[in-house]
């Protein structure tokens, strides 16, 4: 008799290389919570507007209320509010904390009012006790506001004040001290701050680049320009006419 057929193999499975999909379970309580928390948060943020404008209409009110609507005004972005309510503040004598000069150098820099920038980050100076200092974030808002009115020198004694006072600057503040530099043609302290940026592993912009080769035109810095213009190739940041056209009034100035 003919030999039985052999029983037919199942060709052997292969693992199938979709992730394994593992259910989450939702959790409506949570998201209902987190949803209620915010409703709050909104509330509240509205309800210390509507404080600070019953504050400005009828003059009255103690410091924690005056301090309380300013923050809320900041944290929603009323700055024309958290101006007019700080003035009323100094008017009528209430005592600012540092959050409220905080917001309403904030406000001015929002608004560019940068000149009050200026005058509320001196009277913040003012307020601080004895070996107090301003903290970077104030610090480099009142570098950028000297930088935008054009007193680049003041700017750049505020970061030297900022480092005598041990304030160690972040690269916001960097950044715009290099644009008070581009100013003032301060072609070696630009190019020390770069190096500082790139110290801690960020790539400064082509922008950035550019201004310290604006201060390098100024100080007619032709071999420091060539140098930068050979670090932007080497880190791979982006060259532009701009760049160009700063490195080349660098080197027609010879030095």
């Amino acid at each position: 008799p003919p030999a039985a057929a052999a029983p037919s193999k199942s060709p052997p499975k292969i693992a199938s290389s979709s992730p394994t999909v593992i259910p989450v379970e939702w959790n409506s309580e949570a998201v209902a919570a987190a949803v209620a928390w915010r409703r709050q948060r909104l509330a509240q943020r509205e309800a210390g507007v509507v404080r600070a404008l019953e504050l400005l209409g009828s003059g009255g009110g103690d410091a924690a209320a005056f301090n309380a609507a300013l923050d809320a005004c900041r944290q929603v972005g009323q700055w024309g509010q958290a101006l007019r309510l700080y003035d009323a503040m100094l008017s009528s004598g209430v005592a600012l904390e540092r959050p409220s000069y905080e917001a309403a150098m904030a406000a001015a820099m929002a608004l560019r009012r940068h000149g009050v920038a200026l005058e509320v980050f001196e009277k913040l100076q003012a307020s601080l006790a004895g070996g107090e200092a301003p903290s970077a974030r104030e610090y480099t808002a009142a570098i950028a506001a000297c930088e935008r009115l054009g007193r680049w020198e003041r700017a750049l004694q505020l970061f030297g004040e900022m480092e005598d006072c041990s304030v160690r600057p972040d690269t916001n503040t960097l950044h715009v001290a290099i644009l008070a530099c581009e100013a003032g043609g301060k072609a070696d302290l630009a190019d020390e701050l770069l190096g500082r940026i790139e110290s801690v592993g960020a790539r400064p912009p082509t922008s950035l680049y550019n201004s310290a080769l604006g201060a390098c035109a100024s100080a007619a810095a032709a071999a420091r320009a060539a140098a930068l213009v050979g670090r932007m190739r080497e880190t791979g940041v982006r060259r532009d006419a701009a760049t160009y056209a700063a490195a080349f009034a660098a080197c027609a100035g010879g030095a």
